[in-house]
């Protein structure tokens, strides 16, 4: 199995766990199911096999749920959409042969990485109010 799919597990059991709106979950949930069919698809998991850029941007993904989760802002949640579009982006082109996701998709979530908040725990957050 591809480690980017358990990855995605591990964001669907974060997700589950949280206290954001139920709509918001929902919203994010789909996303993240869809992007789990994308996987499945040979053409897409021949080419991202053993890709590290792209396992980096699935662990970018989950730490930005995490954070959405544990922050409980629309900020965070409407970023990790975002992100998850764009890795959606990226492997439907894997499977239509159009696009490399690792290079050019990769590259634009790095850049949007370098301004995103970091995580933080509940316990930090809770101290600074």
């Amino acid at each position: 199995m591809l480690k980017q799919y358990s990855v995605l597990t591990k964001c669907l059991a974060e997700l589950k766990s949280s206290d954001l709106p139920i709509i918001e979950k929902l919203k994010i949930e789909v996303q993240l199911i869809q992007t789990k069919r994308i996987l499945l698809d040979y053409r897409v998991e021949q080419k991202i096999t053993g890709s590290a850029s792209s396992e980096r941007d699935f662990n970018d993904l989950y730490e930005q749920i995490r954070y959405a989760c544990n922050a409980g802002g629309s900020g965070g949640v409407d970023l990790v959409k975002t992100h998850i579009h764009e890795i959606k982006d990226g492997l439907n082109q894997e499977s239509t042969g159009n696009n490399p996701y690792p290079q050019q998709v990769s590259d634009t979530l790095r850049t949007q990485a370098a301004f995103r908040k970091p995580f933080y725990s509940v316990k930090e957050i809770l101290s600074r109010h």
